[in-house]
C-alpha cells in the first residue's frame, strides 16, 4: 500500500511547485488551524483525466458549509479558489500583497487576498492567504470537472496541506488530514460540576 505523506515533506503530484531560490511564497501569511474535536479525518479521492489520461487527485470538501471538489496538488506552493466559489463564502476579506506564482515553465504576478476565518467542518482555518484570482485558468485550457460534473472549485496546494497534516494514500484513494502536534490546542469545553456526592467520571 502506497502512502505519500504530506507533513513532513513535500511529494510530487506537481503542476506550479515553486522553484528553489524563490521566497516570495515565503513570505505570505502562514494559515492557522484550529481542530474542532477530532483530531483525524480521512476522506475519499477520486481522479480527474483529461485526454484519457490520469491527472489529478480530487477531493470534495464542505468549506463554510458550501461543498465542491478541489485538486490535491502537493507541488502546488498555494491553494487558490475560483472566483465564484469566493464569492459563496461569505468570509471577512482583507487585501493581501504583490507576490508571484512560479509554475511549470510559466511564472505570474498575483495580489492577494486573506480570508480571515473558514470552517471545514473537522477544523477551522483562519489567515489563508490565496491569489486574489485563481490560477485553474493558466494551468488548464479546459474547465475542469468532477465525476458528479461538478466544476472544479480550487486548489488544496502546501501551503494548507501540510498545517492539515495531510497524507495521501494513492492505492486507497483517501486523504487523511491529521492534527499536528504543534498546532494550537482545542478550544476548552465548558466546566461540568458534578451533583454533591459525584465524581465527575474522566473520558
Amino acid at each position: 500500500m502506497k502512502h505519500i505523506l504530506v507533513g513532513g515533506v513535500a511529494v510530487v503530484l506537481a503542476s506550479c511547485a515553486a522553484p528553489q531560490g524563490n521566497n516570495v511564497l515565503q513570505k505570505w501569511s502562514q494559515p492557522i488551524v484550529m481542530w474542532e474535536g477530532i483530531e483525524a479525518t480521512t476522506l475519499p479521492m477520486e481522479t480527474v483525466t483529461m485526454d484519457g489520461r490520469l491527472v489529478f487527485f480530487v477531493v470534495e470538501l464542505s468549506i463554510n458549509g458550501n461543498r465542491e471538489s478541489f485538486l490535491v496538488d502537493s507541488g502546488c506552493s498555494s491553494t487558490s479558489f475560483t472566483d465564484a466559489f469566493v464569492r459563496t463564502l461569505k468570509a471577512k476579506i482583507s487585501v493581501g500583497q504583490r507576490g508571484v506564482i512560479y509554475g511549470v515553465d510559466w511564472s505570474r504576478k498575483a495580489n492577494t487576498i486573506v480570508l480571515d476565518s473558514i470552517d471545514l467542518g473537522f477544523a477551522r482555518v483562519d489567515n489563508l492567504e490565496i491569489p486574489s484570482r485563481d490560477i485553474l485558468g493558466t494551468m488548464f485550457h479546459n474547465q475542469l470537472v468532477s465525476k458528479k460534473g461538478r466544476p472544479i472549485a480550487g486548489i488544496v496546494g502546501v501551503d494548507l496541506l501540510v498545517p492539515l497534516g495531510a497524507s495521501l494514500d494513492l492505492a486507497e484513494s483517501t486523504i487523511t488530514f491529521r492534527k499536528m502536534p504543534n498546532q494550537l490546542p482545542d478550544p476548552p469545553s465548558a466546566s461540568v460540576t458534578p451533583p454533591a456526592g459525584q465524581k465527575l467520571r474522566q473520558p
